[in-house]
């Protein structure tokens, strides 16, 4: 029987789950119909329809004196059934069919309205609640014998209500008198256990689905056929005038009994209701064995009633047994398939011997596939043979030995043996394990046989490896380290003990710190470890430490130890003596730094100091100052007296110098007869100047060399740094200071003060130059090319200015664009650039219609506010026929700083005649963004000092990404500028930038060279 669900639940699938479940833990409560509830809806409506309709046309009243309802009981017990196997929502319809059928069938008989719609109420309330308790207790499954007597006492108790109560509606509508009142009420409960016990279990057993033995239905039929044919023949031809017969009905049973055990509840239950319904019949026709000696009708009924339920419930008791010990039958089959099959599964070899009843050999009860395949022998040949039947007798006495073992000691063995039989020459891991009884004592032995072969050949091959790697690690000149997560050492080298004079034993299990290394170290190295632990990655460092061999420094790497999940499981370190390899180096960073001959500084650790210097007069706010020191007329000491009393006189003056400089000061040689003193944390600039002359002083008393007085003055230049002093600034402006000191006479010193001075000379000469440099067409325009970085090709090239210079030198635009942007000569070089960048441009375009070129040409800020610029650009383009499309005008990003009413209406001129406008430098002229959106810009240039450290720079590469990410969305080209290697151009084409100039693809070539660029693809990986 199954669960009824709540109604608003799936159809299916809970259904099915929740039906499972019930049945698996054998729960009272029953579930929905698992059978054909619509179909039995069908037949048991039918079967009701037809008992109400027809039965009642032959079945004369048989309640002589009472109200007549003749074979209530067989309805009710039919529409409980179909109450009990339809779906819960179905039950209150079977109950409303019941109720209008008693209604119409008991004022049929002659009952007035509400006695017999009140009768009828209490008949669909007794289906309702039949129904509810059947349900309830899970009846209709019979899978215990408690169902059947369940079935009995609750339908003894629901009738017996039932019937008291329809007897008292009768009795107060005065149809029934007191005196029959307790008959009529007896009658009526015995005729509705009769329907409940006979009827109700055929309805439900009918209506669910069970597997049916077909070989078994030639006996059901035939048993059926003997049933059914005796109850006619005991019911029907048999007459109640028949004398000595009253047993012979109980010879009906003996076909249910045979199927009740043959075949069980669902086979019993229909034979058994048609066989008591034909016996009901029959009887109540005054026919068959009961009606001899009957004394009223009233008995006749009550008797084959009474022998109905009795023999029912018992032929139900008896099928239920037989179905709950095939049940426990199957169980038990199907557990004990269970472990065979998966005893059969099992990879190990798995055997079970019994000792109980087979001697001291033991006989197999159990042996796996596994095992018997490795013995080659059949599940039939090894179950129940003996332990000399399959082994040599040296072989069983080996097994024997360790069962009896195991029998003795009662417990569990587990050894690694050799193989035997044919797994002779394996080794084989067995567990032995004892069987025992009820009563706890072993009557056998299980054995699970596991073949280790390989792994313990992996484990000889691992242990030689790992020894061969102490070997190897001991005898390494590195000290090993192995540490775990908890920053304890788990193993050290012999080359650690060597060194640390500390026991094997004592390093395992410590800290740094607990093994005895000094705090700060302890911390460095445990810092070290976390690191990698933290990060997966190796680190490595130095450290200097004093151990057994003195002071020493170590060069150690931290490598992770991956664990299977990939987190770091151990860290190794392994550290080597670079104690001599730090010497050498600090060697040769003395040679490289000091000077040979005098053992002072040279060039390079003079740079270095005077950098260092310069910062801690930062931080501290003093001053820092360079002499500059020249012997004078050193050159006639090498030329008179030879280089070996030059380089004698070189070390007396690097003595003086050094003895006349106070003791935090530096003193150097930069080559030849030049000195340098480096004088730091200057309260006052003119303690330098003092110095100097306190060495001029010092350099005229004469020098000893051997038997020959020299004289040598000197010559000092002074230089004092400045904030945005670097340490080749105050060597050039001491150096320019000497050779003042030296034009003045020498032997004395000369204060760097001329700077600006120099700079506005060489400045009015440069212009002065310049000025004529148009006219003398010293002026020319070369090209860089700019390439698409997705096709390889040269879409553009930006217009350069080169100066020949009458030096023979070629200028690039940065040596003099600024003079010529102070002085104004920009307009018309600009002006004259222009015009040959146009020129050009459409040369290039009559020559190659094929390869359309842009040409950018860069304006400066002055010729963007010149109220004639669009003037010279109209008369260009008219001049050179070149098409406006291909003209860009580059302006730098400080110019939109600079925006005036010009600049704005030439900017919009320039876009208007179709010139696109680039930005150049972009990134470095701090411009608002908000100037993007007011002018008609078409293209961004990336300064190149976004784009040098762009693949090692997180920050640049973050910041050019957004450039581009930003002009993608305002809808601007980009182009970065500065590009040499692939690496940079590799980068820009991830992030999408549409193109590039730089060192990479050319430098600035003059026109006549571009012709060969335009036929060229720079290729990328």
């Amino acid at each position: 029987m199954a669960v009824v669900l709540d109604r608003h639940a799936p159809r299916f699938g809970r259904d099915v789950v929740m039906t499972g479940f019930a049945e698996a833990r054998g729960s009272a409560e029953p579930t929905r119909s698992d059978g054909y509830p619509w179909m039995a809806a069908v037949l048991a409506g039918s079967a009701v329809v037809a008992i109400y309709l027809v039965l009642p046309l032959f079945a004369p009243p048989v309640l002589a004196g009472y109200v007549d309802v003749p074979l209530l009981g067989i309805c009710l017990g039919l529409a409980v059934g179909l109450a009990v196997r339809v779906p819960r929502s179905v039950v209150p319809v079977v109950c409303i069919v019941a109720v209008i059928a008693s209604s119409w069938q008991l004022m049929g008989h002659g009952l007035p309205a509400w006695p017999a719609i009140v009768v009828a109420a209490i008949v669909g309330a007794q289906i309702a609640a039949l129904a509810y308790l059947v349900r309830h207790w899970g009846i209709g499954r019979w899978a215990r014998p408690l169902d059947v007597v369940l079935l009995v006492g609750i339908a003894i108790v629901v009738a017996v209500a039932a019937a008291a109560l329809e007897a008292l509606v009768l009795a107060s509508a005065g149809l029934l008198s007191q005196s029959g009142l307790v008959d009529a009420a007896r009658s009526w409960a015995l005729d509705s256990v009769f329907g409940l016990v006979c009827v109700a279990p055929a309805v439900i057993t009918a209506t669910r689905p069970s597997r049916w033995a077909w070989s078994r239905a030639p006996e059901f039929v035939t048993a059926a056929a003997v049933t059914l044919a005796l109850t006619v023949y005991l019911f029907f031809v048999v007459t109640s005038a028949s004398p000595g017969l009253l047993g012979w009905p109980y010879l009906a049973l003996l076909g249910p009994l045979w199927i009740a055990a043959r075949m069980g509840v669902a086979a019993v239950a229909p034979v058994v209701a048609v066989a008591f319904w034909l016996a009901v019949i029959a009887t109540i026709n005054g026919a068959g064995m009961f009606a001899a000696g009957a004394a009223s009708a009233h008995d006749l009924l009550a008797t084959v009633q009474i022998f109905a339920i009795v023999m029912t419930s018992t032929v139900l008791l008896l099928g239920v047994l037989r179905d709950e010990r095939l049940r426990s039958l199957q169980r038990i089959t199907d557990s004990s398939r269970l472990v065979r099959e998966v005893v059969d599964g099992m990879p190990a070899q798995v055997i079970a011997k019994s000792y109980a009843d087979a001697g001291p050999e033991g006989r197999y009860v159990l042996a796996n596939r596994k095992w018997r395949d490795a013995h080659g022998v059949s599940a039939a040949g090894v179950e129940g043979a003996r332990t000399g039947d399959l082994f040599t007798p040296q072989e069983a006495r080996t097994l024997q030995g360790r069962d009896r073992l195991v029998m003795a000691s009662n417990a569990s063995i587990e050894e690694e043996v050799p193989g035997i039989g044919p797994m002779r020459g394996r080794t084989n891991l067995i567990s032995k394990f004892p069987l025992r009884g009820a009563d706890g004592r072993p009557w056998g032995v299980g054995t699970i046989v596991i073949d280790v072969t390989e792994r313990v050949a992996d484990q000889r091959a691992l242990a030689e490896r790992e020894e061969l790697l102490r070997v190897v690690l001991d005898n390494s000149g590195e000290a090993t380290m192995r540490v775990g997560r908890d920053l304890r050492v788990e193993y050290v080298n012999r080359r650690i003990v060597e060194i640390s004079g500390i026991a094997f034993e004592d390093w395992i299990g410590k800290t740094f710190a607990e093994a005895g290394y000094p705090s700060e170290l302890a911390e460095f190295w445990e810092a070290g470890y976390t690191r990698v632990f933290d990060t997966g990655a190796p680190v490595a460092f130095e450290f200097e430490i004093d151990n057994v061999e003195g002071h020493r420094w170590y060069e150690s790497v931290v490598a992770p130890e991956f664990a299977p999940d990939g987190s770091v499981a151990h860290t190794i370190s392994s550290s080597r003596d670079v104690t001599q390899r730090k010497a050498a180096d600090e060697e040769l960073r003395r040679l490289a730094t000091h000077d040979q001959l005098t053992g002072l500084a040279n060039r390079a650790g003079l740079l270095d100091e005077i950098t260092r210097a310069l910062g801690a007069g930062r931080r501290s706010g003093r001053g820092t100052a360079v002499l500059m020191i020249d012997l004078d007329n050193f050159k006639n000491v090498n030329d008179s007296l030879g280089h070996a009393s030059g380089d004698e006189l070189l070390r007396a003056a690097a003595a003086r110098v050094g003895g006349s400089a106070r003791g935090g000061d530096l003193v150097a040689r930069l080559g030849g007869d030049e000195f340098v003193v480096v004088m730091r944390d200057l309260d006052d600039p003119g303690e330098a100047v003092q110095a100097a002359w306190l060495l001029v002083q010092a350099f005229r008393d004469p020098f000893t060399t051997g038997a020959v007085e020299l004289y040598a003055t000197a010559s000092i230049g002074v230089s004092v740094g400045s904030d945005a002093s670097d340490a080749g600034d105050l060597v050039r402006e001491a150096d320019t200071a000497m050779y003042v000191a030296k034009a003045e006479g020498r032997d004395r010193v000369s204060v760097f003060n001329e700077d600006v001075r120099a700079a506005v000379t060489s400045r009015l000469g440069l212009e002065v130059e310049l000025r004529h440099a148009l006219e003398r067409d010293q002026l020319a325009v070369w090209y860089q090319p700019e390439v698409d970085l997705t096709s390889g090709e040269v879409i553009a090239v930006e217009a350069l200015l080169r100066w020949h210079h009458p030096s023979g030198e070629l200028y690039s635009a940065d040596r003099f664009i600024a003079i010529a942007e102070e002085t104004g000569l920009i307009l018309d070089i600009g002006s004259w650039v222009l015009h040959q960048a146009c020129s050009q441009a459409a040369a290039w375009a009559a020559e190659r219609p094929d390869r359309p070129l842009t040409v950018r040409v860069n304006l400066s800020t002055l010729q963007l506010a010149e109220h004639g610029l669009l003037n010279a650009i109209d008369e260009s383009l008219a001049l050179t026929g070149l098409d406006p499309a291909r003209l860009c005008m580059e302006i730098t990003e400080t110019t939109l700083l600079r925006q005036t009413a010009t600049a704005r209406d030439n900017l919009q001129g320039i876009r208007d005649r179709g010139i696109t406008i680039a930005i150049d430098d972009f990134g470095t002229g701090y411009a608002a963004l908000t100037y993007l959106r007011q002018y008609p810009i078409d293209v961004l240039k990336i300064d190149r000092s976004f784009i040098t450290d762009i693949t090692t720079d997180d920050h640049d590469h973050r910041l050019v990404a957004g450039i581009i990410a930003f002009a993608r969305h305002l809808g601007v080209s980009v182009t970065a500028e500065g590009v040499e290697d692939e690496d940079q151009a590799a980068v820009l084409r991830s992030m999408g930038c549409p193109s590039a100039q730089g060192w990479l693809y050319s430098p600035a070539i003059p026109p006549e060279q571009v012709d060969a660029l335009l036929d060229h693809t720079y290729a990328h990986p």
